[in-house]
């Protein structure tokens, strides 16, 4: 009877009560809103270690990038280490990607390992046209085939690469000398 009661209050009141507990730092709609305006920009989905490698490849040769990260603390320390271009934002939702203007995007990277969340964006990606310029790092020759089926122009099979690199590491060397 008394939750019965109080439920009401509690959802006429609930903003209040949350930022009670737990307060949004004040910039961060000023930053959401900055994310429609990007064009010719490069979406970085996925701020693991190939992530933060090509950002730190896209800052030496000055390209605007966004990178879109659903892990806060990620994304926190990111911007407490003064990054402007990271947000806390999930790509497989496909209204995402339009408020960070993948239409007009130069390209879009998928960089994550989660095979489920992986096909969500890609599908989302494919929805918009076949103009998008995407790139997807996939692991197997099953995953690749899959992403491939959905209309991504650029897909890197990882372990295929790394196996191509150390078959020409073996017949460049010198095994016997």
């Amino acid at each position: 009877v008394l939750s019965m009661i109080i439920t009401p209050f509690v959802l006429k009141n609930i903003k209040k009560i949350a930022d009670t507990f737990m307060h949004e730092p004040e910039n961060l709609r000023e930053r959401a809103i900055v994310g429609a305006s990007y064009q010719d920009h490069i979406i970085v989905c996925g701020y693991g270690p190939l992530g933060q490698r090509l950002v730190k490849t896209f800052k030496e040769r000055n390209l605007l990038y966004v990178i879109l990260e659903h892990d806060v603390k990620v994304v926190d320390d990111l911007i407490a280490g003064g990054e402007e271009a990271i947000f806390f934002a999930n790509a497989a939702q496909k209204m995402v990607l339009e408020h960070f203007n993948v239409s007009q995007c130069a390209a879009i990277i998928v960089t994550i390992d989660n095979e489920i969340q992986k096909q969500l964006i890609c599908e989302n990606i494919a929805s918009f046209g076949s103009h998008i310029n995407s790139i997807v790092k996939v692991m197997n020759n099953a995953e690749e085939e899959m992403i491939s089926g959905l209309g991504i122009k650029h897909v890197v099979n990882a372990r295929n690469i790394v196996a191509d690199i150390m078959a020409q590491e073996v017949l460049s060397c010198e095994l016997y000398q």
